[in-house]
């Protein structure tokens, strides 16, 4: 919880801190709030009966940065999917961290046609530079079956529309 105090029109707030994982407390320097939008890629696979899926996503993300080239973020967002002949509608929550431009994270979607559902699980990798990202991930249905034939894996990139940037 952030506690900020206003004195004669002046706000103090204290600085946000992360810890790493040797235990070192490291300053965050900016946050980034970014509106952004994406294609998303599930490609036909004969052997598995799986369906060629396009499509958009559009959501928010609140990003967090340090100087040290680290950065961990959440989103929220929603995937319109079709494949020409269904559309599939998927809101999603996620979060990721990156250093550099190495990027990893999970994701959860609830896909829907809203006759039939399913919950996926997508753990991701990829590149990331500012608020653009490119990333593969993995389709993992929480249910005993997937029934939209999703492909397993898929790929995703997504840039801003809108950002805004807090610097501390």
């Amino acid at each position: 919880m952030l506690v900020s105090f206003n004195i004669k029109g002046m706000t103090i707030a204290p600085p946000l801190y992360e810890i790493n994982a040797s235990g070192d407390t490291i300053m965050i320097d900016r946050i980034w709030h970014n509106l952004f939008v994406g294609y998303v890629g599930n490609f036909k696979d004969n052997k598995k009966g799986v369906k060629t899926y396009h499509g958009l996503e559009f959501g928010y993300a609140q990003m967090f940065r340090s100087k040290f080239f680290t950065a961990y973020s959440y989103c929220g967002s929603t995937e319109l999917l079709t494949d020409f002949k269904n559309v599939i509608v998927a809101p999603k929550i996620g979060i990721n961290g990156n250093l550099f431009i190495l990027l990893t994270g999970i994701e959860t979607a609830f896909y829907t046609d809203f006759k039939n559902n399913s919950l996926h699980l997508m753990p991701y990798i990829g590149a990331g530079i500012g608020s653009f990202k490119s990333t593969v991930r993995f389709n993992i249905p929480l249910y005993n079956k997937d029934v939209f034939n999703i492909n397993t894996i898929s790929l995703t990139l997504s840039f801003p529309i809108i950002t805004t940037k807090s610097n501390f």
